[in-house]
């Protein structure tokens, strides 16, 4: 045995001996820019001669050379594999040898980019990575290594790859280092199950392109990455959220375990948009408009689904903070920068949707629409002071919220359409009422720009409150005058194209008297979906009676409407 293993030793140290003697080769060739090649050359008074037939082949670079030591390099991989599954070394020294092996190789991608041997120091990266990577996989396939242990390796490996690449510049490095980590991870997770210590080592990745990026450097890599990660997080989400529970084969993940891996998804890439565009003062980018919103909807749907719905107000207070701290990155931050108008846009509408979401998972009922509307109102009235065109739209957006949640406009839309059942507006829905008025008179009333684009928001205000006002008075007329016990769809019909009338008509009195420009908008619509509504109900289903009667009214519409407003021009 004693002599068995001194041969091994002899071989391996030969083998060490021809690596090194390449490597200084290689180095020699590349310093003069390619390798004179040739078979049996013989010196002969200062100059090479070379056989007959046989012409010296010129490798630019010493491109085949470098193939040749990986594939030399590759082989003692191999070697050791050898012995391990000849039994001559245990699995677990096989494995800590070979993993130490492929190390050697990435310190010398280390050496060799320090020397300017840029050629070298990848193909030493690249020779390094085909030697962990898989070994790893096959480790824990095949030799029985744990997988929390085997990523957990993977990921320190990939540190070293990502630090050796940033500190020599070697982009090629990186992103061989980050392909195969995700292959090997994502290998790992068909072959294991383990979803929990695979997410884990993705995140991990994450965070370590995250970094790069907050450097601006190599930001391309962050697309695989968060890719491999969402299509992780989300096969973990539903497979833990399933009822009859994991599918034979998975490790047991606990609920909280999978919560708290949903919630790292925006909290590494929202640190890292923070830092690019708040501290760092750069532009958003595609990648962090689609990852960030996409971290939000797996943190969110994800915790909610696990729980079924139990973490709802923490994830409401958090939408809430999470809301109030955008707002201040874009009006106390971004907004004072010059050239930031996409940041403001966008860390703007993030906190336009995130505060409506956290109120309604924290509040419901009264508090919530009170809240909606005193939200609106104020955005309206910072909208009108500051000149803001994005706060006038959060204003009418909290606005329509809190109509919507007091019912009001349900109502309105049943009666306008005639679906019943028919009611009257409770007290949130007058309460919104009040409000949307309010609302509407800050945006319109004062100087008003010409701009079509900046009316916007006040011509939505205008429509919600012009269709919920014509809606509840409906309402209120027909569960007032009309005995609904009987079938009257003819009065009913001819009540609703009376009120679009008078709405329409009162649209264009008001656009010609108070210049509301906004409001002459939708006279036109209006009048063409009332001839719609005569033709295929008033006449096709209603009596002569009131068939006159929705004749006249919509008539006189069709009379008063562009008068008012050719006068007003």
């Amino acid at each position: 045995m004693a002599q068995r293993f001194e041969e091994l030793e002899a071989q391996v140290g030969e083998l060490a001996r021809a690596v090194q003697r390449l490597e200084e080769r290689l180095a020699s060739v590349e310093a003069r820019g390619g390798v004179p090649f040739a078979l049996e050359s013989r010196d002969i008074g200062g100059r090479v001669e070379e056989p007959e037939g046989l012409p010296a082949l010129a490798l630019p670079s010493g491109g085949l050379a470098l193939v040749g030591r990986t594939l030399v390099a590759l082989g003692g991989a191999y070697f050791f594999r050898a012995l391990t599954e000849m039994g001559v070394l245990p699995a677990r020294v096989g494995v800590a040898l070979g993993l130490l092996y492929g190390l050697v190789w990435l310190a010398l991608a280390d050496r060799a980019g320090a020397r300017g041997l840029r050629s070298s120091a990848v193909f030493d990266g690249l020779t390094s990575c085909l030697i962990v990577y898989p070994l790893l996989w096959e480790a824990t396939t095949r030799f029985g290594l744990l997988p929390g242990v085997a990523l957990a390796t993977l990921t320190i490996v990939l540190a070293g790859d990502l630090g050796v690449a940033l500190r020599r510049q070697l982009p090629q490095l990186a992103w061989i280092g980050v392909a195969m980590a995700l292959g090997t991870t994502c290998a790992l997770l068909l072959a294991t199950h383990h979803l929990m210590a695979c997410v884990t080592a993705l995140l991990a990745i994450a965070a370590m392109t995250e970094w790069l990026a907050a450097r601006d450097t190599w930001t391309g890599l962050r697309w695989p990455v968060a890719f491999a990660l969402d299509g992780a997080a989300l096969v973990l989400v539903w497979l833990a959220a399933r009822p009859e529970g994991l599918p034979p084969g998975y490790p047991t993940v606990s609920l909280m375990e999978a919560v708290a891996a949903a919630l790292a998804l925006p909290a590494i890439y929202w640190a890292s948009l923070a830092v690019r565009t708040l501290a760092r003062g750069w532009a958003v980018t595609p990648f962090e408009v689609v990852q960030g919103g996409a971290s939000l909807a797996l943190a969110l749907g994800g915790s909610w689904r696990l729980t079924a719905g139990g973490i709802g107000p923490v994830l409401g207070a958090c939408c809430l903070l999470g809301g109030a701290l955008c707002y201040a990155a874009a009006f106390a931050f971004v907004e004072r920068r010059h050239g930031n108008a996409r940041n403001f846009y966008f860390y703007a509408t993030v906190a336009g949707f995130l505060t409506p979401l956290g109120s309604a998972l924290v509040l419901s009922g009264m508090p919530l629409v009170l809240i909606w509307c005193a939200l609106g109102l104020a955005a309206a009235a910072l909208g009108r002071r500051f000149d803001r065109v994005t706060l006038r739209f959060h204003g009418v957006l909290f606005l329509a919220a809190g109509a919507g949640a007091s019912g009001l406009a349900g109502v309105s839309w049943r009666a306008l359409a005639g679906a019943g059942p028919w009611s009257l507006p409770t007290s949130p829905g007058w309460v919104a009422w009040i409000c949307l008025a309010a609302g509407y008179a800050m945006l319109a009333v004062g100087r008003v720009s010409e701009q079509t684009s900046r009316r916007l928001p006040q011509a939505i205000a205008a429509a919600g409150l012009a269709l919920c006002t014509a809606g509840f008075i409906l309402a209120a007329v027909v569960t007032s005058t009309v005995s609904m016990g009987g079938a009257q769809p003819a009065v009913v019909a001819t009540l609703r194209t009376g009120v679009l009338a008078l709405l329409v008509i009162a649209l264009a009195g008001a656009a010609r008297r108070w210049g509301l420009v906004e409001l002459g908008w939708f006279v036109y619509p209006l009048l063409a979906l009332g001839a719609v509504k005569l033709l295929a109900e008033d006449l096709g289903r209603g009596r002569p009676t009131t068939s006159f009667f929705s004749l006249v009214l919509y008539g006189g519409a069709l009379i008063l409407a562009p008068r008012l407003l050719r006068r007003g021009e």
